[in-house]
């Protein structure tokens, strides 16, 4: 029998979630998998569709653009991965930060630049330079 969780490997455990669900899972899946709870995660509902446990569907997700808990993050992680690296230009949350001087006189540089303001693309290019500079001096 097949892991019913990746459906690759053969199943060598079984687990009995409850009184109306069992799963025939693989090592590698269940060495995974965090608690009986999120095992459910992976049972099929009547239609055979996967659901995460706060029962939100793909289909939904994909309507709606909108998960129904945290959980649905890792629950529909290999369907999310692709669409999210299309979005966006990694699919790990990297947070936002301050720019730094230099960072900041780069950009300047390229907006004096594209907007053709060639003296004051010099002069913040020497300034750039000049910090430059004073941190390889440190």
């Amino acid at each position: 029998m097949l892991c019913e969780k990746c459906g690759k490997k053969t199943a060598t455990i079984f687990k009995k979630l409850d009184t109306a669900n069992e799963i025939y899972i693989c090592d590698e899946c269940n060495s995974n998998i965090d608690s009986l709870q999120e095992l459910k995660v992976y049972l099929s509902s009547a239609d055979g569709e996967k659901k995460c446990i706060c029962g939100t569907t793909f289909l939904e997700i994909s309507e709606s653009g909108i998960l129904g808990c945290e959980k649905c993050y890792k629950t529909f992680q290999s369907e999310l991965e692709p669409i999210i690296s299309k979005i966006h230009t990694g699919s790990r949350h990297a947070g936002k930060r301050p720019l730094s001087k230099i960072e900041r006189l780069e950009k300047q540089i390229d907006d004096a630049m594209k907007n053709k303001f060639y003296d004051l693309a010099i002069k913040l290019n020497d300034e750039l330079k000049s910090l430059k500079g004073e941190l390889n001096d440190v």
